[in-house]
């Protein structure tokens, strides 16, 4: 919606107007309407304080539009003697710091807006924090317990929602925010697009070494990891791998070896090491390409280099484009950005003797 690709300073009234006559203006699990709010009332700090937990414990940002009706009528607030903008503002910041674990004020923006000449509504914006899981903490009776006693409540929203999370629910969203969370990425460039042109230069058989990097970015480890890519190329094109360089490159190795001699020594050393397996599909002109990686595990900020591959461009292509969908799985639910890491090149051109 136009409204979170705005600063909240940014947004103004003739906003709330076009929202008014948005079409897709209902509340969600991004976005709540509060057609008034009385300080004094503790139903409304109750569901102030669980509205903002609510959006918090998600993965995006959200928004709570105070003095804008459940259908979507913007009427604002009334001003007071004991009131206004800052009074309210300042309350809610007030409750904000006072009952929500852990500090939430950094991720919340309150922003007062004049509406219908003497009025104000306030837009209470929630940043989306990926690691962190708040709670209300309220302080139980102390004549039933006999000591202090803090208790906790945990509160999600799905759809136009809000409900509380029981224990099974919390242990789920603990597990799910701090598991491990891997990205992949061109071993030579942290670019999503690369040319590997002047890679070419620098071969006279026409094979490219390809290598990525595997990165957990997460909170925890994952063990066992299975890194898949595919790629759909025409049939001229060839890979080099482990289960194909003694049929392709040391049976003919005598032949090969003037101009091949660089990558015979790579192969021999990736031999060493846990080498991709592969699978391909002939699908008419078109070859599908998957090329799986194993890793038994990374830990947290860790980096592995994955063993490289090798891609012999034809001859008769002069540039184009190869594209890798990555797909990433684990014994643990692990979270990955789903891309497409993209190889494109331009060949140089061949010098012409005289």
């Amino acid at each position: 919606m136009f409204l979170f690709d705005k600063e909240i300073d940014k947004i103004t009234e003739n906003d709330l107007v076009r929202l008014e006559q948005f079409s897709n203006n209902f509340e969600s699990h991004r976005l709540d309407y509060k057609a008034t709010y009385e300080m004094q009332n503790v139903k409304h700090k109750h569901e102030f304080l669980r509205d903002v937990v609510s959006f918090a414990n998600r993965f995006e940002d959200s928004m709570i539009i105070y003095g804008m009706t459940d259908s979507r009528v913007l009427i604002g607030m009334e001003i007071k003697h004991d009131f206004n903008e800052d009074i309210i503002q300042n309350h809610l910041i007030n409750l904000l710091e006072t009952s929500i674990v852990p500090k939430i004020k950094s991720h919340i923006k309150i922003q007062p807006i004049s509406v219908k000449t003497d009025r104000f509504a306030i837009i209470v914006k929630i940043l989306s924090s990926s690691n962190i899981i708040y709670a209300i903490q309220q302080k139980l009776d102390k004549s039933i317990y006999g000591k202090k006693v803090d208790a906790y409540e945990f509160w999600y929203r799905s759809s136009g929602n809000k409900k509380q999370m029981n224990l099974e629910e919390i242990i789920k969203q603990i597990r799910y925010r701090f598991k491990p969370n891997l990205e992949i990425k061109h071993r030579f460039t942290y670019d999503d697009i690369r040319d590997i042109s002047n890679l070419l230069k620098k071969t006279e058989t026409n094979y490219v070494k390809i290598a990525f990097d595997l990165k957990n970015i997460g909170e925890s480890p994952a063990n066992r990891v299975v890194i898949r890519l595919s790629c759909i190329t025409l049939n001229t094109f060839n890979f080099l791998n482990k289960w194909e360089y003694s049929d392709r490159i040391l049976d003919k190795k005598r032949k090969l070896q003037p101009v091949m001699t660089n990558i015979i020594e790579e192969i021999k050393k990736i031999k060493k090491m846990k080498s991709p397996s592969f699978i391909t599909q002939a699908k008419k002109r078109k070859i599908i390409w998957t090329f799986q990686f194993f890793i038994d595990l990374i830990g947290p900020e860790d980096k592995q280099v994955l063993p490289p591959i090798y891609l012999k461009i034809p001859d008769n292509l002069k540039s184009g484009e190869i594209n890798f969908d990555v797909k990433i799985f684990s014994s643990e639910d692990v979270q990955y950005e789903e891309k497409r890491l993209a190889l494109c090149w331009k060949k140089p051109k061949e010098k012409v003797s005289r």
